[in-house]
């Protein structure tokens, strides 16, 4: 069965003029659109659709084109599926909402490598950093390398400086794992290690986003600039201080504020004494 329209006077093919009536819910139309569709190149309805009425004619074609691909063409369903919905966030841990003292709860992160000259050439150097969960104030250390010896001597000189913390939250690292054991059997006061899943980078996101902050002062202080041992030391303590005094709370209008800007530099004391 074929159509009549007003075209039968137009300079086109007699196929076009009178192109073929399918039915809207037949198993064979379904068939035939899927067939254009797939020697168009999976093209959208609008093109599907034009090519089809060169021969064919489909009573509500856009509605009925656009049933077949969502519900029989597994490539573009595949192709523009939407990505999963993210669940609600939590609620924050204590640790980030509690008065405490300043670097009592931390989160700890290596960064790096970076390649650094020395005396024999060119080495790797990596950034060991804490963050307070609280207060976001951070400390930084350079070291040599990855291994159980340095990481106890960036935690002795952190809490030297800063006071046993009483919680860590990190990655699962092999030289974090044997510097737990060896902290538990020393220390009077045991700390609490709190390891992130394997595999889920996600749920270090508290010193993750300071990753960021660090990585972007490095980037605007150097370039592309390869500095010496000494260099990089005085590099990553200067990156310290600017990434602490970075606003903790948006002040939108300075003129009418009276109250200075606060910055993770507030829980420092060596801070306090500069001011």
């Amino acid at each position: 069965m074929r159509c009549l329209g007003r075209l039968e006077h137009a300079a086109l093919p007699e196929e076009t003029v009178h192109p073929v009536l399918l039915p809207k819910s037949s198993a064979l139309t379904r068939l035939i659109v899927l067939a254009r569709h797939n020697e168009s190149g999976h093209a959208g309805v609008s093109q599907t659709l034009a090519n089809m009425r060169k021969r064919y004619w489909i009573p509500q074609g856009r509605a009925t084109v656009k049933r077949i691909f969502r519900r029989h063409c597994m490539a573009c369903r595949r192709w523009n599926a939407k990505t999963l919905k993210l669940p609600a966030f939590p609620p924050l841990p204590k640790e980030r909402t509690w008065a405490t003292r300043a670097s009592q709860n931390v989160g700890l992160y290596y960064m790096g490598p970076t390649t650094v000259r020395d005396l024999t050439g060119r080495c790797k150097k990596w950034i060991a950093f804490f963050t307070c969960l609280a207060t976001r104030a951070i400390h930084s250390e350079a070291t040599k390398n990855l291994s159980a010896e340095q990481f106890l001597h960036v935690l002795r000189r952190f809490i030297a400086k800063n006071a046993y913390p009483t919680g860590i939250v990190l990655d699962n690292a092999p030289q974090f794992q044997l510097v737990k054991q060896v902290m538990q059997n020393t220390l009077a006061a045991p700390i609490t290690w709190q390891f992130i899943t394997p595999f889920a980078s996600w749920q270090g996101g508290i010193y993750e986003r300071i990753v960021g902050l660090i990585k972007t002062a490095f980037r605007n202080a150097i370039g592309r600039r390869l500095l010496d041992e000494e260099e990089f030391k005085t590099l990553v303590v200067e990156c310290d201080a600017i990434v602490n005094r970075c606003r903790l709370r948006l002040q939108k209008n300075f003129k009418a504020s009276r109250l200075p800007p606060t910055t993770g530099d507030h829980s420092s004391t060596s801070a306090q004494s500069r001011r």
